[in-house]
């Protein structure tokens, strides 16, 4: 009843020679059946042909994979088709699944990777639906026409609707500073855009983890989704957020330890909302092990202490010059549970973090000094 995978736009980075097909087998009738065959093709290529010999009860269903794999390597469109013919099958109209493949020029990156779109160049922010954004980097806008409905555009600043969207992006945080965004003006609502990360070989690194920001301010806030492409298939929905969360930046922390020996390449999903108050944005993506999450530091001169600690730690910030401190702790799922904001500090600064009344774990402080950012991992037992 289903072609599973693969399916939607994959770069050609992903090692496509051999890609497996996998369907799923649903038995919608009365009786238990045995040995199903089952066949596909690409494009105008052979019928691949072959058999499940096992059994599928009444409203049962089984994930087949063809043993038989097929090369995608290719950069252009495949048409797939699959299909079962159960012999005594008297209906034959709901036995097909097609499904078209878009292979995309894609690049590879290596471990670890850190982007905050600063090189990049800027796109317009007009309300039309039809623009198309080129990224850098090996990141990719999908086509508009043939995968989505919108791009993600590089901007600075305030996007042109208020009250929606950032006035400054995450880093470095100021006005003059690039992120991606996702413009709603009518008629850009209700739309989706995808954008695909370079592919990275997460065996490179020990414990990878996704961290990212993201900003969605607007009363007709959509939805944004991280989705995970692996050996021959889509992961959809790892990582899910939506509605208003106010004019501030977030960040996600998520665990890629499924998925860490393989390559993989990583889709932001963005949709918007019903009108547009909805202009959602991106910015500070990292994949890096989550033993060196304290290595993203971009300023030096801070100390957590103790660490691993029973959940109240001291933060020590050493020569500050009239700096404006704040800071924020995320725990796993990329959850703001405290936020604080010392103002303008002078000299050596120590506070206290406390995060007692939480489960023990991994947490995430992200230290911001002037707009610079320090992400350091924080250990409650």
């Amino acid at each position: 009843n289903s072609l599973l995978s693969p399916t939607g736009s994959i770069p050609n980075c992903m090692g496509l020679g051999t890609t497996s097909v996998k369907i799923n087998l649903y038995n919608a009738g009365v009786n238990s059946i045995t040995g199903i065959p089952v066949y596909y093709r690409v494009n105008s290529g052979p019928i691949i042909s072959e058999n499940y010999a096992g059994t599928i009860t009444t409203l049962g269903n089984f994930v087949f994979t063809f043993t038989t794999t097929t090369n995608l390597s290719s950069v252009g469109s495949y048409v797939i088709k699959a299909w079962a013919k159960y012999p005594s099958d008297v209906n034959v109209t709901n036995d097909t699944s097609v499904t078209t493949v878009n292979v995309i020029a894609g690049t590879t990156s290596a471990l670890p990777l850190t982007e905050d779109f600063e090189t990049f160049a800027l796109c317009s922010t007009a309300a039309t639906c039809t623009l198309v954004c080129g990224l850098g980097n090996g990141f990719i806008n999908e086509n508009s026409i043939t995968s989505d409905q919108h791009d993600w555009r590089v901007s600075q600043g305030s996007t042109p609707s208020t009250p929606t969207g950032p006035d400054f992006d995450f880093v470095p945080g100021t006005a003059a500073g690039n992120y991606v965004y996702l413009e709603s003006s009518v008629p850009c609502t209700s739309l989706t855009a995808n954008m695909l990360s370079p592919c990275v070989n997460l065996s490179t690194i020990s414990n990878p983890m996704l961290n990212f920001a993201y900003h969605m301010y607007g009363t007709d806030m959509g939805s944004l989704y991280v989705d995970i492409f692996a050996n021959g298939s889509w992961t959809n929905n790892v990582w899910f957020m939506s509605g208003n969360k106010g004019n501030a930046w977030f960040s996600a922390n998520i665990s890629l330890a499924t998925w860490a020996s393989d390559i993989v390449t990583i889709r932001w999903r963005g949709v918007t909302g019903p009108n547009f108050l909805s202009d959602m944005a991106l910015d500070a993506i990292n994949i890096v092990s989550s033993t060196d999450i304290k290595n993203l530091t971009q300023i030096t001169g801070a100390t957590v202490y103790p660490n691993p600690g029973n959940g109240e730690f001291n933060l020590a910030l050493n020569g500050l010059t009239n700096t404006e401190v704040s800071y924020s702790v995320m725990d796993i799922s990329g959850r703001e549970i405290l936020r604080s904001n010392a103002g303008a500090k002078t000299g050596d600064f120590t506070t206290t973090i406390n995060i007692q009344d939480f489960a023990a774990g991994v947490y995430t402080l992200m230290l911001k000094r002037d707009g610079k950012i320090d992400y350091i991992k924080l250990c409650k037992y």
